[in-house]
């Protein structure tokens, strides 16, 4: 599966879709975020070239880690209104995946959000999460992972940048310890992207 993480689109989207379609079956497409005092605001997706694309279709709702609160009325009006405008432009969503990475001692107040929002979503609409290595420590984990249908366990970039970007022990021990705690279907978060060091003007 692949995620489509732009909050707006270009015609390069277009040869993306195209060149990607053998390798990936699902698209996780980046749709509304909600950032500490900047608000709430859309991913200008280009819905011709979903429709076109025709794979299943993830929306994606980034809820900023820096968040003080997270009002799930708000959350649930939102989500509401995103599906029903992106129905009305013949997009058709298998589910909808909440990208949060909240603090370990939030959790039980995300899990309350996850409960009302998988009740609130059509039974034909699977709800997922990204999630991180981190809350391995919180006993919350059991009873998050059961209020949604799927979690994606994000991998890279998410140790000591000395570390690299990625270490394959380390997600395989993150990996095994994840699938002791849900029976529910988990997705591993791998990198697609590199990151470089580049010296300023300065040295």
């Amino acid at each position: 599966q692949l995620y489509v993480w732009q909050r707006q689109w270009t015609p390069a989207h277009q040869t993306a879709l195209r060149d990607s379609r053998a390798d990936f079956s699902t698209l996780h497409v980046l749709a509304l975020q909600s950032f500490p005092q900047a608000g709430w605001s859309r991913a200008r997706v280009d819905a011709n070239l979903l429709r076109q694309d025709g794979r299943p279709l993830i929306a994606v709702v980034r809820l900023d880690g820096q968040l003080q609160s997270v009002d799930r009325h708000e959350v649930m009006a939102q989500v509401e209104q995103l599906i029903i405008d992106w129905q009305g432009q013949g997009l058709t969503l298998a589910g909808v995946e909440i990208d949060h990475d909240a603090g370990v001692a939030r959790l039980p107040e995300y899990r309350l959000l996850l409960t009302e929002l998988r009740k609130g979503l059509p039974a034909s609409m699977s709800l997922s999460i990204t999630a991180l290595p981190a809350w391995l420590s919180s006993p919350e984990l059991p009873a998050l992972l059961a209020a949604v249908d799927s979690s994606v366990l994000q991998v890279h970039a998410v140790s000591n940048p000395q570390n690299g970007l990625f270490h394959v022990e380390q997600t395989k021990k993150w990996t095994q310890a994840w699938s002791r705690v849900t029976s529910k279907p988990f997705y591993l978060g791998l990198p697609a992207y590199g990151v470089a060091l580049l010296p300023a003007s300065s040295g």
